[in-house]
């Protein structure tokens, strides 16, 4: 099992995600192992780490009468987030160049084990204007 052992242990965390039916009894929940939260930048209203967070977290539509959640079941020691700059149209890609701003620390509450706080420990930036070209520069 991937997730499992010492490095599972500091770097895996757990998402649920219950997707409700109008009129059903209860929702149907699955947990599944993240290593890393894929943050969607692209809404206006997004303009902080916090606010791309509880977009995530936010109730969705998927269809007519059906929506889905996702809440942070349990959360690993060190936290890894990486803000999609980039958004895939039928005419090719484009990269966000809005700033995001986030904080040195950050509390996050997870169904299992509460609250924790993180202490931001490094930045990874890349530097180009496509995906198929460019550097990242990390800052530690």
């Amino acid at each position: 099992d991937f997730a499992s052992g010492p490095v599972a242990a500091v770097l895996f965390g757990c998402l649920e995600s219950a997707v409700r039916r109008r009129g059903a009894a209860a929702p149907s929940v699955s947990v599944q192992p993240f290593e890393c939260v894929h943050l969607d930048i692209s809404p206006a209203a997004v303009t902080t780490v916090a606010r791309a967070l509880a977009l995530f977290q936010a109730p969705e539509t998927v269809a007519p009468g059906v929506s889905r959640t996702t809440a942070f079941a349990a959360l690993p020691d060190i936290l890894c987030l990486h803000l999609k700059r980039f958004i895939f149209t039928m005419s090719g890609s484009e990269k966000l160049t809005k700033p995001v701003a986030f904080e040195n620390t950050l509390e996050l509450r997870a169904k299992k084990g509460g609250t924790k706080q993180y202490q931001l420990a490094a930045v990874v930036r890349h530097f180009g204007d496509t995906t198929h070209s460019g550097h990242y520069i990390t800052d530690v």
